[in-house]
């Protein structure tokens, strides 16, 4: 794929951090463009905050088929999946749910903020530092969203005893949002 970038893009593999007035590197322009090799293989290279090619990739939706340096980390800890988990790009055979961020954020955590959990997702128990579980998470986001079809693990009792550090279950945190949903419904029948 020809680019403005083409005609400065190395054949030596040894200039690809070399750094432009953004300050980021010459891969990572590369990245932005989609013009990497295809025997790209210097993923970790990183700006100063730490953000690499691979996360810079994986924002611009340039990342190869086959790429698994799922646990490359900004200096926040942020890995490569967190950032496709955010925009629902992670691989159907993705398996690293458990990469967790420095606040302890697992890749599963913010893939179910952001309502992006596979269907044949079941790593409910996965918690961040203060035990707020996966499950916890998507029972929040299926009350915002009034969803009231059969959760995932319906029938599975030990997921709706997950509890918090606080000891909240996650059947007492569902009856709680879908208390605060109805709500939230009701005075905005009187608006």
């Amino acid at each position: 794929m020809a680019t403005r970038l083409s005609p400065i893009l190395p054949a030596d593999d040894n200039k690809w951090n070399r750094i432009l007035t953004t300050g980021s590197t010459l891969a990572h322009a590369a990245a932005i463009y989609g013009v990497l090799p295809l025997d790209f293989g210097k993923w970790e290279l990183a700006t100063v905050d730490g953000w690499t090619v691979a996360h810079m990739a994986a924002l611009c939706g340039t990342l190869p088929k086959g790429f698994n340096k799922w646990e490359l980390a900004d200096a926040d800890a942020v890995t490569v999946a967190h950032v496709l988990a955010v925009h629902g790009k992670l691989p159907k055979d993705f398996d690293r749910w458990e990469l967790t961020d420095k606040n302890g954020w697992t890749v599963a955590h913010l893939a179910a903020m952001c309502s992006r959990l596979p269907d044949d997702f079941t790593q409910w128990h996965l918690a961040n530092k203060d035990g707020i579980t996966v499950a916890h998470l998507f029972v929040e986001r299926a009350a915002e969203k009034g969803v009231e079809e059969k959760l995932p693990w319906a029938d599975d009792s030990d997921v709706w005893k997950l509890s918090t550090k606080d000891g909240m279950s996650v059947a007492e945190y569902y009856h709680q949002e879908l208390q605060a949903a109805m709500l939230r419904d009701i005075k905005n029948l009187f608006r």
